[in-house]
């Protein structure tokens, strides 16, 4: 499913939304701590904000501020803030590009 999120067209990735993947990331990332695996999450996550932000001006029912809430909903905001303290730096990459182009906080 990570792949559709890298390489999908914007109605595969919603599709997934709506499935609540974006919540299955955030319980993986919070059950795993294998880097690799992690930085696949991640940038599975950064690919599906990217995406909504993409469309935010075609399909207000999928906006990023929709995807946003529902990563807020299921603890995603307090993870993303942890892993930035992860001892890998290319996990503190992603998540510092995630927060910085899509959140309020830091």
């Amino acid at each position: 499913m990570t792949n559709i999120c890298l390489a999908g067209n914007v109605d595969q990735i919603t599709e997934l939304v709506d499935r609540e993947f974006v919540e299955l990331l955030v319980d993986t990332i919070r059950e795993n701590t294998e880097t690799r695996l992690l930085q696949n999450c991640l940038d599975a996550l950064d690919a599906v904000l990217q995406a909504c932000k993409t469309q935010d001006e075609m399909i207000e029912e999928h906006s990023c501020e929709k995807t946003l809430q529902r990563l807020a909903a299921c603890g995603g905001y307090v993870l993303l803030e942890d892993l930035q303290n992860h001892k890998d730096d290319g996990i503190y990459k992603i998540v510092a590009q995630i927060i910085e182009n899509f959140l309020e906080f830091s």
